[in-house]
Formats: structure tokens, C-alpha cells, sequence
């Protein structure tokens, strides 16, 4: 690949080196960003100040510049696009605000927001459950989850030099990873000559070095153990202090029996797609790894699914309102399975996206008269549509 398709790809690139969200003063209270979904279902697409001020009426928080924080966490999570001040729904977006209809108990809602929190941040998010699993760590925890963050990273930049065989692409993928390593150096570097680069707090400077450093740690910490109980991973015991759920637990197990635990740390394949785009061998089962471990946190083992053409046909034309883009006759495929996946996950079940892809073409078979589908459109992927006659 040339070096303008690396720079076009570097966001993808960048977030699987990575799959940690920087700080924000947006990151708490992970239900929050299905609220927001719905927001801006309600607009779409709408500027970035819209959306603000919807989040400014109808949420909790302290003003303009935490909003804008919770719209870059809700991107960070891989939920709304950006274009310019504009702002739209990502696939997964459209099918967390769907979800939100068809399946009032939540619990579909949990699945999808748990997903989401494994493919954008699981580096910091599950290690962080495998130190609560494995100990009390008590003040020393974000020491502990930084050392295991920057392991990480060393590990991936030793993978790199062993695996990526074309010279420019080696050289711009360790220079990321180079980048990555310095910064989060330099965040809990109390001598730092930017202590405060990191943070959105106006009385950051009237702080000591070690005092920035805690601030750091704690706002690290404390929104990802914030997510980890809402999504039922842990909990308080009677002493006050967290404990694993059963569900973290099985959270746990299944990465672990997946391969992904080495030298006492979680770390991440990366996906099918970032290997082709690297030109690395191909990882194993990455494409559904998250959403099976999605469904083994709500019961284990998870059961693989499969679908008939006349079951997912019913599912499209019930999802199909509430997915498609604003304005136009069509949904992107990915929207469909997402939905499709988190309503099955909330069951312990998972549908691989080979089974989905092929039931899909079988439905369009068989539907013809009904639905139809182009993949040209909408990346690689393709969308759904449903023909006039029935509108």
C-alpha cells in the first residue's frame, strides 16, 4: 500500500495499535451514548452544535465543553461520524437506536454498548477487569493498568517488525506505535513539561506534578470502572469494594480461551481487515471474536446461531424503519447484522458474519420481489433496500 493510502487509513490503523480512548471529560456513564444515538436519530444529520445542545437539555452535565466531550467519546466508540461540523449515525449508531425500540428491557442495549467498549477501548477496559478479577489493587490500580497499556504496545510494535514484510509500511506502523508509547510515557511522567496537555480541567496548573499525575490515574480509571458496572462486569460487595460479576467473569474466560492472554495481559488481535491492509498473516477468528465474547458475558457457553430466509426477511422488514438513512430508501447491511447481533447476544447466542452474509443472499434469493441489495455502495459492505412497492 502507498503512503497516501496509509495516511487515509491511519484513523483504523491508529485505533487498532490502540484500542484505548484517550482522556475526555466525556467518558462517564456509558448508557448515556444510547440517549445520545437517539438524539441525533432525531436530527440527522445535524452540526455538531445541534446535538450539543440537545445533550445540554436533556443530560446532566456541566456545560458546552463536557458535551462536546461526550459527542467525541460517542465517535471514539465508533457510534457517530464526523464530516466537517456535521454529524450523522455510524452503522452501529443506527443499530443502537434501533435496538433501543425493539428491545425495551436493555439488555440488547448492554450488549451492543459492550461490544462497542471491546472493539474501541479493550485494551484499557479489559485488563482493567482482569486487575479487579486478579486483586484489590486499591491506589496503586492505575499504575498497574498503564504498565500493562504500554506492554502492550511494546509487544505490537514487536509483532510489527517480525510480520510486516514491505519497508514503508513497517516504517509508518512503528512510527504510530513509537507515538503511542511516548504519549502515554509523557501522561504519567510527573516531570513532564506539559503536565497539563492531557487534560480539559482550567485549574489544572494550580496543581503539583504529583497531584496532575493522580488526576490522570483517576480519570483513567474511574469512567472504565464506571462502564465495567454498568455493563454488569462488576459490582460493589459489602465491604464497598468491587468484585467481578459472573458475567465479567465469563467476560474474562472467553478472550482468555481465545488466546488473547499473554504474559499475564490481554492483548488483542488485530481484525481480518487491518492484517490484509498491513499485509500480515491472517489472525484467526478475529471477525466474530467480540461479538462472541459479548454473548458469553450474558451466559456460556454461547450458542452460534443460524437464521432462515424467511426469519431474517421478517427481521428486516421489522429493523428496516428504524435503520435506514434519513431521506433515503435504503440501510446499510452492517446496521442490519449489528442489530441482528446484539438481540441475539442479550440470548448468549452469536451469529457468525460468514452465516449472516450468506443468509442474506439467500433472503434476497428468495425475496427478490421484496428487497434488494447493492454492494457498491457504503464501503464494502453494501446496503439494503426495500422496494417502493411496499412503501
Amino acid at each position: 500500500m502507498s503512503l497516501l493510502g496509509l495516511l487515509q487509513k491511519r484513523p483504523r490503523i491508529r485505533r487498532e495499535l490502540s484500542r484505548r480512548i484517550g482522556y475526555t471529560n466525556g467518558l462517564y456513564d456509558i448508557h448515556r451514548f444510547a440517549r445520545v444515538s437517539s438524539y441525533l436519530h432525531e436530527m440527522a444529520p445535524a452540526p455538531s452544535a445541534s446535538l450539543r445542545g440537545a445533550i445540554l437539555d436533556r443530560e446532566k452535565v456541566t456545560g458546552p465543553k463536557y458535551a462536546d466531550g461526550v459527542i467525541d467519546v460517542a465517535r471514539a466508540l465508533g457510534l457517530i461520524h464526523k464530516s466537517g461540523t456535521t454529524l450523522t449515525l455510524s452503522d452501529n449508531g443506527s443499530a443502537l437506536h434501533a435496538i433501543q425500540h425493539l428491545e425495551p428491557s436493555q439488555q440488547a442495549t448492554r450488549a451492543l454498548l459492550l461490544y462497542s467498549v471491546l472493539e474501541f477501548d479493550g485494551d484499557a477496559t479489559l485488563n482493567l477487569l482482569d486487575i479487579l478479577a486478579a486483586t484489590n489493587p486499591g491506589p496503586q490500580i492505575g499504575e498497574l493498568l498503564v504498565a500493562r497499556l504500554l506492554r502492550i504496545l511494546e509487544l505490537r510494535a514487536d509483532w510489527m517488525q517480525a510480520n510486516i514484510e514491505v519497508k514503508s509500511v513497517k516504517d509508518f506502523v512503528m512510527q504510530e506505535l513509537t507515538d503511542s508509547i511516548r504519549r502515554l510515557e509523557s501522561a504519567v511522567d510527573p516531570n513532564r513539561k506539559q503536565a497539563d496537555s492531557w487534560s480539559a480541567f482550567t485549574n489544572q496548573a494550580k496543581l503539583s506534578a504529583e497531584q496532575r499525575l493522580q488526576r490522570f490515574y483517576a480519570h483513567t480509571i474511574n469512567p472504565r470502572r464506571g462502564w465495567l458496572k454498568d455493563l454488569q462486569c462488576i459490582e460493589k460487595n459489602g465491604s464497598g469494594n468491587y468484585v467481578v460479576t459472573k458475567s465479567g467473569r465469563q467476560l474474562l474466560c472467553s478472550f482468555q480461551n481465545a488466546s488473547c492472554y499473554t504474559e499475564g495481559i490481554f492483548f488483542l488481535p488485530f481484525s481480518l481487515e487491518m492484517s490484509t491492509l498491513l499485509g500480515t498473516s491472517k489472525p484467526e477468528a478475529t471477525r466474530n471474536l467480540y461479538w462472541k465474547a459479548t454473548a458469553s458475558s450474558f451466559g456460556t457457553p454461547p450458542k452460534e446461531t443460524h437464521l432462515s430466509p424467511e426469519d431474517l426477511f421478517r427481521f428486516v422488514l421489522k429493523v428496516y424503519p428504524l435503520v435506514k438513512f434519513p431521506l433515503f430508501n435504503e440501510a446499510a447491511i452492517d446496521s442490519v447484522f449489528v442489530a441482528l447481533a446484539a438481540l441475539g447476544a442479550q440470548n448468549a447466542q452469536y451469529m457468525t458474519r460468514d452465516i449472516f452474509d450468506d443468509a442474506l443472499e439467500e433472503t434476497i434469493a428468495r425475496y427478490s420481489d421484496r428487497l434488494y441489495l447493492l454492494r457498491q455502495r457504503h464501503g464494502a459492505t453494501g446496503y439494503i433496500a426495500i422496494k417502493n412497492t411496499l412503501n
